[in-house]
């Protein structure tokens, strides 16, 4: 699949999030603080907020099965996770669009690991 970066515009803050075929990464000026790999991934949930509309208001969160994850604006989604992640079996779109168009404080989960 290959490397895949997003990166804030703000340099002094530096934050990039990665995904490969092994997993997602956020790093913090060049640093991984955070990861969880797709085999101990567990769930994706989106959170919204009800700052919008200018300011960030819709997080990913990757919730990995030890204690691992984190979470990511979705300013800050590389191109292609979203894709990649759709890829995760049972994946639940319409909780995307729900989280997409929520105004208010919410958490939808797109995916949980089948038990």
């Amino acid at each position: 699949m290959g490397i895949f970066r997003r990166r804030t515009r703000n340099a002094e803050h530096s934050v990039e999030i990665v995904f490969d075929d092994e997993g997602a990464r956020r790093l913090y000026r060049g640093e991984t603080t955070h990861r969880v790999s797709w085999a101990d991934l567990e769930r994706v949930a989106l959170r919204t907020t009800d700052d919008g509309p200018f300011a960030e208001d819709l997080f990913w969160v990757l919730v990995g099965s030890r204690g691992t994850g984190f979470v990511i604006p979705s300013s800050l989604i590389p191109h292609g996770m979203v894709e990649r992640l759709q890829q995760l079996p049972g994946f639940d779109n319409e909780a995307v669009i729900q989280a997409m168009q929520s105004v208010t404080e919410n958490v939808f989960v797109a995916w949980r690991r089948p038990v």
